[in-house]
């Protein structure tokens, strides 16, 4: 019984731990293949004379298809990444020769030549309050565990 008592937390929190981090790699995972899919339906809009109507179609698209890639999520999940429905969270910005419209991630550069767009989303962790995605237990001289991070984040690149 002692040495059961001494194993089972140790052996609890490693298997909490391996749940915890297998849940954040799959949705790590899952907004990289939203983002790149979303990145890749920009490329389907056919160009138009109209610049401005051209980027309302590529951020429309590109927000739908974000947010149609992620919907084996719960909803209150997937609301965390794309906002509603339309994907009002999606961050969807345009380069032009080098030059990008709006701000762009860091260590993210637009193409040097031609146009292209990039699709950002990110997942909110929220490590306290009442909608964490995990519980986390506070050990004495270890810290919260399992440790994760604040959000989770991809970006997407694709030329048009």
């Amino acid at each position: 019984m002692l040495e059961f008592a001494f194993t089972f937390p140790i052996l609890f929190l490693l298997m909490y731990g391996v749940i915890a981090f297998s849940y954040i790699f799959v949705l790590k995972e899952s907004i990289t293949y939203a983002a790149q899919e979303a990145a890749e339906s920009a490329v389907a809009v056919r160009p138009q004379d109209d610049r401005v109507a051209f980027d309302a179609q590529v951020i429309t698209r590109a927000r739908s298809v974000a947010a149609s890639s992620l919907s084996w999520l719960p909803q209150r999940q997937r609301e965390r990444v794309v906002g509603d429905a339309s994907g009002s969270k999606v961050a969807v910005s345009f380069c032009e020769n080098g030059a990008a419209s709006g701000t762009l991630p860091a260590g993210v550069s637009c193409p040097a030549e031609g146009s292209a767009v990039v699709v950002r989303l990110v997942f909110d962790l929220e490590t306290n309050g009442a909608n964490q995605l995990f519980p986390v237990v506070r050990m004495p001289l270890i810290g919260p565990v399992p440790p994760l991070p604040q959000a989770l984040s991809a970006v997407a690149v694709a030329r048009l």
